[in-house]
């Protein structure tokens, strides 16, 4: 679901899906141009097995794309035009959440530049272009926590758009950014299989220092003795934890020592 002509982005999704659903039978369809809040209304209706949903600054506002047409330079210009970008993401919201009933949802926000209509300083982000990232900011922690929506994590890419292709095919993107892009939306619609367990290493892996050696109070994991790497560590392993990650030990430590260890009221773990 695009408001452009899907073209390459449509093969690489393809693509994507084939090598992650093995021996599936996958077929992607796109929608009409221009027209993504509609393209969303009759995805739904159509219950597909999931719907990977792409939005670019076009979708959000006409002015915002470079076949749009409509000043922004002015105070009143740039009023209404993040009046109408709230209004456009508030109805977009609408029609996500709908679909999401029907079928999974991988969205992939803006990754192109805004163009170069706003009278900024070189270097400078202004006032508009910051409102606009704040209402699209808003608009993507709401669809974000909506269930069966997953946010494809893609940055925006200065180099992504293709002028040329998008002014006289309507599809906006370089080759390698649309390979790019369906990559992030296919892990997002049909993400691989959860570890469900992690081995690891104790010295000088979760923490500096050999246990043996030095003793329960010899080994450490703080950026006071120069061991904040190994407290990362164990802060990724409480958060694999937290998620259901069953994370194991394998050394050759005495274990009560290894126990002694684990008591101590710094441990994260």
């Amino acid at each position: 679901a695009t408001g452009f002509t899907p073209l390459a982005l449509e093969t690489f999704l393809h693509a994507e899906l084939r090598e992650r659903v093995s021996g599936a039978n996958v077929r992607v369809s796109s929608g009409r141009f221009g027209d993504l809040p509609g393209n969303l209304e009759r995805a739904a209706a159509a219950r597909p097995d999931g719907v990977a949903v792409v939005i670019e600054w076009s979708d959000i506002d006409p002015r915002l794309g470079l076949r749009g047409r409509g000043t922004l330079t002015t105070a009143e210009a740039s009023v209404e035009l993040l009046a109408s970008a709230e209004a456009t993401l508030t109805r977009l919201q609408r029609r996500i959440s709908a679909l999401a009933e029907v079928a999974p949802v991988a969205l992939a926000l803006p990754t192109l530049a805004l163009p170069p209509y706003f009278l900024d300083p070189a270097n400078v982000l202004g006032a508009t272009r910051l409102k606009l990232q704040a209402v699209l900011a808003n608009f993507a922690a709401a669809v974000g926590a909506l269930p069966r929506v997953r946010v494809a994590a893609l940055d925006p890419a200065a180099d992504g758009r293709d002028i040329a292709s998008e002014l006289h095919a309507g599809f906006p993107y370089k080759r390698e950014h649309a390979s790019r892009v369906a990559a992030a939306l296919a892990a997002a619609l049909w993400p691989a299989a959860p570890r469900k367990g992690l081995i690891t290493d104790l010295d000088d892996t979760l923490w500096r220092g050999i246990l043996g050696e030095v003793g329960v109070d010899g080994v450490g994991w703080s950026l006071e003795h120069g061991s904040q790497v190994h407290m990362l560590y164990q802060q990724v392993l409480a958060n694999l934890m937290a998620s259901g990650v069953l994370v194991a030990v394998a050394t050759k430590n005495d274990p009560a020592l290894v126990q002694e260890a684990f008591k101590r009221a710094d441990f994260v773990v």
